[in-house]
């Protein structure tokens, strides 16, 4: 039988998916105490007909906690989005401190990057700023990686310029897809609106294995990782 490699991929959706607990992450790391099961009798009295009543004596199964927390060891490895990567931190800090034989390892190779590695199985949690894509998706099942999508947070994608930049107060998606789209002959701000100074633009932008990255392209430019490349 094939071996059956389980994942979770935590999902950072930018500005759709609604907020959860950032404790999912925590929760999914920490785990619960060992829980011991056992047997108690209850006797539980009813009321019967005419006014009497009648003991009936039954045994029930109840499960208790005990005082001794699961002792895990191990590493877990843990690649992905730089902007889920502060709460990645957060919470395998916390977990470590629970559980010392516990390494976790975080990488940063932004979402494409790490779910390039968690598809064949290399790591066990994907950091994302987007949902895994069909493409991955069908990879990881050739490869028996289960997995689950877990949205933790919610984030707000943010276009700014230089603060010396003192004539752009507001810009449309429409400019800024003139500005980003992949044959864009914009240069100079002048290029975008006419009252606009003849100065160059400089962009500044994340890398083609970024989430930000897919999810700016496709919102902005209308097509995931459409984008001009000369920019920083």
């Amino acid at each position: 039988m094939k071996n059956q490699k389980k994942g979770v991929t935590t999902s950072l959706v930018v500005g759709v998916v609604a907020a959860l607990a950032v404790g999912l992450v925590v929760g999914l790391l920490t785990g619960p105490s060992l829980l011991g099961v056992g047997t108690e009798t209850v006797t539980v009295t009813v009321g019967g007909t005419g006014g009497g009543v009648q003991t009936v004596t039954q045994t029930v199964t109840v499960t208790v906690g005990t005082q001794t927390p699961v002792q895990l060891a191990g590493n877990i490895e843990v690649d992905g989005s730089s902007t889920v990567y502060p709460l990645t931190e957060a919470a395998a800090e916390e977990f470590m401190n629970i559980h010392k034989g516990v390494t976790i390892s975080i990488g940063i190779s932004g979402t494409g990057g790490g779910f390039k590695r968690f598809v064949i199985g290399e790591t066990d949690i994907n950091d994302a700023s987007r949902p895994i894509l069909k493409a991955e998706a069908e990879t990881a099942a050739k490869n028996g990686v289960e997995w689950i999508e877990v949205p933790v947070a919610i984030d707000a994608l943010v276009v700014v310029v230089h603060p010396s930049n003192n004539w752009v107060d507001c810009i449309t998606i429409s400019e800024l897809r003139e500005i980003w789209k992949p044959d864009s002959t914009v240069k100079l701000w002048s290029d975008v609106r006419p009252e606009w100074p003849n100065q160059p633009i400089k962009l500044y932008g994340a890398g083609p294995d970024s989430g930000t990255f897919d999810y700016f392209t496709e919102r902005v430019v209308g097509k995931s990782k459409a984008s001009r490349t000369d920019y920083v």
